[in-house]
């Protein structure tokens, strides 16, 4: 509904954003129904610009999980874990300060935690998957043409 009134109250595009992947192993029952979720994304933005002509997809999932995939298949990735609030808060604290008061990138944060495109919560992305959200975000927007952002 929301995607719908967003839709036919303006001639703009509409961009529809798959979600990122919880944790970093692709396989988790926890990217099983994040799959899940961007599948219904994906339809409800099918459904609407056929009706609009102006809503698009944007596969963030699908890119991240082949930014992951093409990296070294040796290493072990990191499941989604459900943990208290209290300790995502403290995970979450953690990095800020990391990268406020000591200077490092979320990117080496999550590197020195054995992650690449999610924080220590396993929740929010880094430079990197941010960077590749921007990319995917502006290809779906300009008819897939090649969009390069530095690092990627």
């Amino acid at each position: 509904e929301l995607v719908k009134r967003a839709a036919e109250s303006s001639a703009e595009k509409l961009v529809c954003v798959s979600l990122s992947p919880l944790g970093e192993d692709l396989n988790s029952h926890a990217n099983e129904t994040v799959r899940k979720y961007c599948d219904t994304i994906l339809e409800i933005a099918e459904e609407q610009n056929k009706k609009t002509g102006n809503v698009v997809y944007a596969g963030f999932n699908e890119n991240l999980k082949d930014h992951l995939l093409s990296m070294d298949p040796k290493r072990k990735l990191k499941p989604f874990q459900v943990e208290s609030t209290a300790k995502i808060m403290m995970q979450m604290g953690g990095a800020k300060i990391q990268n406020k008061c000591c200077f490092q990138s979320y990117d080496a944060i999550a590197r020195r935690n054995g992650r690449t495109i999610l924080s220590n919560d396993n929740i929010h992305i880094t430079e990197t998957a941010a960077r590749i959200l921007v990319s995917t975000i502006m290809n779906s927007l300009y008819d897939d043409t090649v969009t390069q952002l530095n690092g990627l």
